[in-house]
């Protein structure tokens, strides 16, 4: 006897879904690579309202030529100039900058405040080593310098960021409960209606939440 085989086609339906459609994350702009750093690790980088870029390198232990510096067209200048930048390990700090962790374009949008930790590798901090120093970006003139003093600059402190903010909230609550009736299950007690008397309470409490905060 002979076998015949018989091929039915298959037909292909579309699967059609109701539903909410999903949620879609808008795509605002395009990706733009304006510096790559291959050598010492920048921690700040701040824009000007000009557009103008700021990024500082601080001296951890790395190969730092500059410590502040300002990008164009993809590459990093001394900012506001080489000599400021240029540090060979004299005592007088004041007018040098030493190792800085912080740069940061203020409200005004003309202005570049630099926070100089004065510390070379988290080492010991020398007199008017820690400073906060001001640049007018019209100009690109130091037009300001803030020199911590030695009872606020420890010689091992090690400054983070400018933007360092202490806030302390005062709270106080006050709780009241009254005198009140609290009817009893009636397994506990027989007699129907029969309740339990809650003696009013006061509670007052009072206290400080401090928080500290920093940015990087």
């Amino acid at each position: 006897m002979r076998s015949i085989a018989i091929l039915l086609p298959l037909l292909s339906l579309p699967i059609v879904c109701w539903g909410p459609e999903l949620a879609k994350e808008p795509v605002i702009g395009q990706l733009e690579v304006v510096a790559t750093f291959n050598g010492p690790m920048p921690t700040g980088v701040t824009v000007a309202n000009n557009g103008r870029i700021f990024v500082n390198f601080p001296k951890w232990g790395d190969n730092v030529e500059y410590t502040v510096a300002e990008l164009k067209d993809g590459k990093t200048l001394p900012y506001p100039n080489a000599e400021i930048n240029h540090y060979t390990g004299g005592d007088n700090q004041a007018d040098i900058l030493v190792s800085v962790q912080s740069v940061v374009v203020d409200p005004t949008g003309s202005r570049l405040w630099i926070l100089d930790t004065g510390s070379l590798a988290f080492g010991r901090v020398k007199p008017s080593g820690p400073k906060l120093v001001a640049v007018d970006l019209n100009t690109n003139r130091v037009t300001k310098k803030i020199i911590f003093p030695a009872d606020v600059a420890l010689p091992m402190t090690f400054a983070l960021s400018p933007k360092l903010n202490f806030y302390f909230t005062p709270w106080y609550e006050h709780s009241e409960i009254g005198e009140s009736n609290v009817v009893a299950n009636a397994t506990l007690a027989p007699a129907a209606g029969t309740g339990i008397k809650e003696p009013s309470s006061k509670t007052n409490q009072f206290g400080v939440e401090a928080l500290a905060g920093f940015l990087f």
